[in-house]
C-alpha cells in the first residue's frame, strides 16, 4: 500500500549545505516522537506561477516514451534525451552512439514526435556506459588522491557530455584524460564548501526541521501545521525529511513583483538535460528560467572511500541571485501543457555572490548562486512509498 500524502513546502525539507556554523543536525538529536512544524514569519507575496514553460504535449510525450524505449530496446545505442536545441525548447533532442538512419528511425517511431520538433545527437557514451564510469571513478579516486588528483564529483553535464569536479595540476588532467576518455569535461573552478559533506546527513543547520518559513493558507505566523513524520537516514537514500500535515498540493511561490496566489501540483516527472523548471525558495522566493543540464550527479560517500551517492541532480539559472542559504526544502517545478509537474527539492548549490534579498539581516553573509542541487522528488516518494493525493 501506499502512503497518500500532498506535495507542497508543507511536505518535504531537505537538509542545507549552507552551514558556516558547526551545527546540531536532527540525525544528531535522534528526536523520539513527533517534532512540531510551525510556520514562520515570512510575510512576503505570493503570486500564482501560472505560465506554461513552453514545452508541447507531445514532446513531453516523446521525452517519456524515448526514456522508457532507449534504455529497454537499444541501450546498446541510448545516450539520453535533451530539450537543449538552441532553436526551440519544444524540440526533441535524441542522443545516440550511432548515425546510424535505421536505428534513428526506429526512434523517431518510438517517440511520436514529428519530424520538425524531432532532432538527432551523437553521444559519446551510452546511458550504461556513463553508469559503469561513475562506479571506475569512485572505485579509483583513493588511488587518484594518494596521487595528487582531487575527485569532488562526476556526472554528466548539459549535452550528455561527461562531466568531473576536480582539484588536479596540468599532468594531472592528462592523466585523467589518457584513463577515463577525451570526451570529460573537467570542472576546476569551485567553492570549497560546495563538496563538505555533500551527503552527509550531520550537515544541517541546528533546528533545520523547525520548519521557520513553512507555511499554509490561512495558518498565520507561529502556527503549528504539521510534525517530522520520517527522516531519511539510509546512506544512498535522500537526505530529506517528511513532515506530516494537513493541507491541498498548494505551492506558495513568492515574489514582491506578483499577486498573491497558489499553484497545485498535479504530476511528478522526472527532469532530463535541458528541461526548465521554476523554484520556490523561502529567503530567495520564486525563480524560473532555471534549466537542468544533465543527469544526475554523483559525490563521494563520506564514510566509504570508494562508495558515491549520485542522488543530485543540477541546475543552471541565468541569474547570480537565483538559490541561497534557506531555499533548501524548496519545490522544483514547472507548467507543461496546463499541467504543473513536480521535479525536485531544492538540496544546495556552490554560493559565490552576496545575496541581495535578506542579505543585511545576515551582514551580508549570505551567499547567493546561479547553479544548484536538488533531490529528485520521484526517488524521495519512492522512499517512502508516497503517491500524490487524488
Amino acid at each position: 500500500m501506499k502512503r497518500r500524502y500532498s506535495i507542497g513546502l508543507t511536505l518535504v525539507i531537505a537538509s542545507s549545505l549552507w552551514s558556516p556554523q558547526a551545527a546540531v543536525s536532527a540525525d544528531e538529536k535522534n528526536t523520539s516522537g513527533p517534532v512540531d512544524v510551525k510556520t514562520g514569519d515570512a510575510s512576503l507575496a505570493v503570486p500564482a506561477a501560472s505560465r506554461d514553460v513552453g514545452i508541447s504535449r507531445e514532446v513531453l510525450n516523446g521525452i517519456n516514451a524515448i526514456r522508457d524505449y532507449g534504455p529497454r530496446v537499444h541501450p546498446e545505442v541510448y545516450t539520453g534525451v535533451s530539450t537543449n536545441d538552441p532553436a526551440s525548447i519544444d524540440i526533441l533532442v535524441i542522443y545516440l552512439t550511432t548515425t546510424d538512419s535505421n536505428v534513428q528511425s526506429e526512434f523517431a517511431k518510438a517517440s511520436g514526435v514529428p519530424d520538425s520538433k524531432l532532432r538527432f545527437a551523437v553521444g559519446s557514451r551510452t546511458e550504461t556506459g556513463f553508469a559503469e564510469r561513475n562506479i571506475q571513478f569512485a572505485r579509483d579516486r583513493e588511488t587518484l588522491l594518494s596521487s595528487g588528483i582531487d575527485l569532488r564529483g562526476w556526472g554528466v553535464g548539459a549535452g550528455h557530455l561527461p562531466e568531473v569536479y576536480v582539484r588536479a595540476t596540468d599532468e594531472g588532467i592528462a592523466t585523467l584524460t589518457e584513463r577515463y576518455g577525451k570526451d570529460i569535461g573537467f570542472i576546476r573552478d569551485w567553492d570549497e564548501s560546495m563538496f563538505q559533506n555533500m551527503g552527509s546527513r550531520i550537515d544541517d543547520n541546528s533546528q533545520w526541521y523547525g520548519g521557520d518559513f513553512l507555511d499554509i493558507a490561512g495558518a498565520g505566523v507561529g502556527a503549528t501545521i504539521g510534525y517530522i513524520g520520517s527522516q531519511s537516514y539510509n546512506p544512498n537514500g535522500y537526505d530529506a525529511a517528511l513532515i506530516v500535515a494537513d493541507g491541498s498540493r498548494g505551492i506558495w511561490t513568492v515574489s514582491s513583483a506578483a499577486p498573491s496566489g497558489v499553484i497545485t501540483v498535479q504530476a511528478v516527472l522526472d527532469p532530463w538535460d535541458g528541461a526548465p523548471a521554476c523554484t520556490s525558495g523561502a529567503y530567495e522566493g520564486e525563480w524560473c528560467n532555471w534549466r537542468f543540464s544533465g543527469s544526475p550527479t554523483c559525490f563521494p560517500w563520506p564514510s566509504s572511500p570508494t562508495g558515491q551517492w549520485c542522488n543530485l541532480q543540477k541546475m543552471i539559472n541565468p541569474s547570480m541571485q537565483a538559490v541561497g542559504p534557506g531555499d533548501s526544502g524548496g519545490p522544483v517545478y514547472a507548467s507543461i501543457g496546463g499541467t504543473v509537474y513536480g521535479f525536485a527539492i531544492i538540496k544546495g548549490a556552490n554560493s559565490s555572490v552576496v545575496c541581495s534579498n535578506w542579505s543585511v539581516q545576515f551582514q551580508n553573509t549570505r551567499k547567493c548562486e546561479n547553479t544548484g542541487y536538488v533531490n529528485r522528488l520521484s526517488g524521495i516518494m519512492s522512499q517512502w512509498n508516497l503517491e500524490l493525493d487524488p
